[in-house]
């Protein structure tokens, strides 16, 4: 199953919309739903991470946030996170715009 997660950012208040992640009712099995940065469109939504290396070629502007270069491993916390097979997504330690 999936979950509706949002995301915030403490220093600069952005804000995402609700985003599904994970797998649905329907396609829990084979596919998954995880958070991606837009870098053209200067947002957040999410793409199905089971197929990443054809979404990036599709749109080289997407990068997932399993990337590290949108993670600060020391502030994320290690016992609090979402977990959907082999992907987790914690609750904080994400940056939303560096290096754009």
């Amino acid at each position: 199953m999936g979950s509706i997660i949002k995301g915030t950012c403490k220093n600069c208040g952005y804000e995402t919309r609700e985003v599904f992640y994970g797998g649905g009712m329907i396609n829990i099995r084979e596919s998954c739903k995880f958070p991606v940065l837009d870098r053209f469109e200067k947002e957040i939504r999410t793409a199905d991470i089971t197929a990443k290396e054809e979404v990036v070629r599709q749109n080289p502007n997407l990068v997932f946030y399993d990337d590290t270069s949108l993670s600060d491993l020391k502030l994320q916390n290690k016992e609090n996170y979402e977990e959907w097979g082999e992907y987790k997504l914690h609750d904080r330690g994400y940056l939303f715009l560096k290096g754009l």
